[in-house]
């Protein structure tokens, strides 16, 4: 009997992040990018902060703070939609740890036929988009800090491609060859490591995979972001 694919899945996700400081500081300014975002295919249902020692301030979009702090500001989003919460820290403190607990509701439709055009005209098209808003493909093509163009690896994407495939079946292409050309080795990298010292290493974890994708993809010309 064949079931139907799962179209909604509710996760239930905390994540934890403590520092600590080699001396006391008196002060502390923090922006966090830490609530899921709700988008066509997932939803925020509940998000909770909790941060010791409790900041003197709290702003942004957060829905639900513990330790005392509650209310909710939509205005706290940065360019690309994502919740920004800003905390300040005032008095002497050696260590913050964060916490966020969150329950996310993601639909993902059934998987249809491979529908997309071939990549050579998502290239062109790229930067035919009608405007700059966040989710113009043109910000995801050009090269950043950690996913900077290499030869090697424009080689690389090119020779997984041919003329007429389409944008799916390039993308997956691409997306073997860098499994099958990288080895999965922790603390071999960290996370400043750019994705042609990665590439050259044939190691690393996977944000090295994700930026050495990114870079292969947009020098086909196909819009490719890192998501966390």
């Amino acid at each position: 009997m064949l079931l139907n694919p799962v179209t909604r899945m509710i996760y239930d996700i905390r994540i934890r992040f403590d520092y600590v400081y080699a001396a006391p500081s008196a002060w502390g300014y923090h922006l966090l990018r830490l609530k899921p975002r709700n988008s066509a295919t997932q939803r925020c249902l509940s998000s909770r902060l909790v941060v010791d020692p409790v900041p003197a301030q709290v702003s942004g979009g957060q829905e639900g703070f513990g330790q005392g702090f509650s209310g909710r500001d939509t205005s706290g989003r940065d360019f690309f939609g994502n919740d920004r919460t800003i905390l300040l820290q005032e008095g002497a403190h050696d260590h913050m740890s964060v916490t966020l607990e969150a329950s996310v509701e993601v639909m993902r439709p059934p998987l249809e036929l491979d529908l997309t055009p071939p990549w050579g005209e998502v290239a062109s098209g790229a930067f035919d988009y009608p405007d700059l808003g966040p989710s113009a493909p043109g910000h995801f093509l050009g090269s950043s800090r950690l996913a900077s163009v290499e030869d090697a690896m424009t080689q690389m994407a090119m020779d997984c491609v041919h003329e007429h495939s389409s944008a799916f079946s390039a993308a997956l292409s691409v997306m073997k060859a860098v499994y099958a050309q990288m080895d999965y080795a922790p603390e071999i990298t960290g996370t400043h490591t750019p994705a042609g010292e990665a590439f050259r290493l044939g190691q690393g974890v996977c944000q090295d995979f994700a930026h050495i994708l990114l870079v292969m993809l947009r020098m086909l010309g196909i819009p490719a972001r890192y998501v966390s």
